[in-house]
């Protein structure tokens, strides 16, 4: 067993930084050091947060990106702000963490994995309050959590790939994170010839800035186009899949990704193109259907400008849903760690846990 998983790092190893999000993410005596994705890829910065706020304003300002990255971070920030409770009394330190779980949890309201992590955090700190050693005991939680991701990141990419053909040519939105890495490396590993597409994904360019690089770092043709270019892509026979990942996933087979990825799904139900989603854990027992996804409205200011670069006059109104949610009869396949599943069974196979209702709410 030691043997394999010192093939699986050494494999991790030679493939994109982005992979793991042990990566792009750091801890040390309350400080959490962060991989700045508003400047990848020209620039491997690091944003050192000081406190759980900083961590929290990093996470609304999109230093950090993607579900899982996201999660880690404010479960970080939560140990952040057990670094800074640790001379407290007992009900000080009680209540200054159920403060910083609720800030850390509206840094970004759809986010499912966010939830489930700090939840988990939430019950070592009901079970070990007093204890002198809980900042410990939570950092060493978060990382489990994160060598858990790294493994169910993984198999979901090796399931992936067993749906790619020799010669198919991908579309994909925003940043699946590191199972569409993971997906390309074991179709390539099993002789199968991949490309990709690459949609810039506007306004924070993820697909641009995050998912080309990365692939065109691993070696495989990859292609980026404008958001608005998939369907000509499609109606010319450029595209023959459509992979994303999901953020949440309702019980109805419902799920809910970077705004777009919707639009391109009709797109490729329009053309017979079978939609595919990366979603890693799976369905969240907490959302029902596509309807209850609480989905973030972020700035609508940010509409306006791409990388600080005013494009159009201030006075105009704008609108940025950060998310959409794509009903299930536009799905062929949710893709899971533990196996590949029709939009209608996913309910049949939950991977987290169910959240106590009043926090469900």
């Amino acid at each position: 067993m030691k043997h394999k998983n010192d093939e699986l790092h050494n494999i991790q190893d030679k493939l994109p930084i982005l992979i793991s999000d042990a990566n792009t993410l750091k801890y040390a005596d309350g400080q959490v050091e962060v991989l700045d994705r508003r400047k990848f890829p020209f620039h491997r910065e690091w944003l050192t947060c000081t406190d759980y706020e900083a961590t929290a304003k990093a996470i609304e300002d999109m230093v950090i990106q993607g579900a899982i990255g996201v999660a880690v971070a404010a479960g970080l920030g939560y140990v952040q702000a057990a670094y800074a409770a640790r001379d407290l009394t007992v009900e000080e330190r009680r209540v200054y963490l159920e403060r910083a779980a609720d800030r850390l949890r509206n840094t970004r309201p759809t986010g499912q994995r966010l939830w489930v992590l700090l939840h988990e955090l939430e019950e070592i700190t009901e079970k070990h309050c007093g204890s002198a050693d809980l900042e410990d005991k939570l950092l060493e939680h978060v990382r489990e959590y994160l060598a858990y991701f790294d493994h169910v990141s993984r198999e979901t990419g090796r399931h992936a790939a067993s749906l790619l053909d020799d010669g198919d040519t991908i579309l994909t939105h925003c940043y699946a994170a590191g199972a569409v890495l993971w997906m390309l490396h074991f179709a390539r590993e099993a002789g199968k010839k991949i490309s990709v597409y690459s949609c810039e994904t506007r306004p924070y360019l993820q697909g641009a800035k995050l998912t080309a690089p990365s692939i065109h770092e691993m070696g495989i043709p990859v292609t980026l186009i404008t958001d608005s270019m998939s369907a000509y892509m499609m109606a010319s026979g450029k595209i023959t899949k459509y992979v994303t990942a999901a953020d949440a996933v309702a019980m109805d087979g419902s799920i809910a990704n970077k705004v777009g990825t919707f639009l391109h799904a009709i797109a490729a139900h329009a053309h017979g193109i079978p939609f595919f989603v990366l979603a890693y854990e799976g369905v969240d027992p907490n959302i029902p259907t596509g309807a209850d996804i609480v989905i973030e409205q972020r700035n609508p200011a940010e509409v306006k400008e791409v990388n600080g670069i005013p494009t159009t006059i201030a006075e105009l109104k704008a609108e940025y849903p950060a998310f959409d949610v794509t009903p299930p009869e536009y799905i062929s396949a949710i893709v899971c760690a533990n196996g590949i599943f029709a939009p209608s069974d996913i309910r049949n196979h939950v991977m987290v846990e169910k959240r106590p209702q009043d926090e469900a709410n």
